[in-house]
């Protein structure tokens, strides 16, 4: 697999897992506002941020975890 590949499934992967951990805490009501992410208007809180960094982080980790794993079955 090239790095061009590499970079655009981990995107891709990243972009999937960070939209669903985003619905599981939009559904949890963990967020200080419903409108967030889709009104300009609307500041997070620091516990907002804090939710997105770990939203973040989730999605990167399990991309990472994806991208290895397709590594072993394509080589």
């Amino acid at each position: 697999m090239t790095k061009f590949t590499k970079f655009i499934f981990f995107n891709l992967f990243t972009y999937v897992f960070y939209l669903l951990i985003d619905k599981i805490f939009t559904l949890l009501n963990l967020y200080s506002n419903p409108k967030l992410g889709y009104d300009l208007m609307v500041m997070p809180t620091n516990t907002d941020m804090i939710f997105i960094g770990i939203n973040t982080l989730l999605s990167s980790a399990g991309a990472l975890y994806l991208i290895f794993k397709l590594k072993d079955k394509v080589y």
